[in-house]
């Protein structure tokens, strides 16, 4: 490939949207880490998130994706969060 075609290449790739969707979550006391689709990782404090700070493994654990994976939601706890991804871009 010529050294053309490489910078063509990589500025359609920089120009491609990152996908912020969620694909995992999970608690690296004391951060709640989120996996996005683009395979990027976002670590936040818990401190941030007194309910989910105080919540027991079980309940932590309990959790399903929303709208897509651009929220989470917690049923134990009654909490979800949708803002959370703003914190990535």
């Amino acid at each position: 490939m010529s050294e053309s075609q490489n910078e063509k290449q990589n500025t359609d790739a920089a120009r491609k949207p990152m996908r912020e969707e969620m694909t995992n979550v999970n608690f690296a006391d004391p951060n709640l880490v989120v996996t996005l689709a683009d395979g990027r990782i976002l670590s936040v404090s818990l401190s941030l998130f007194p309910l989910l700070a105080r919540a027991s493994t079980q309940e932590r654990n309990n959790y399903f994706l929303i709208e897509d994976g651009i929220g989470v939601h917690w049923p134990d706890l009654d909490v979800s969060l949708r803002q959370l991804l703003d914190l990535a871009t």
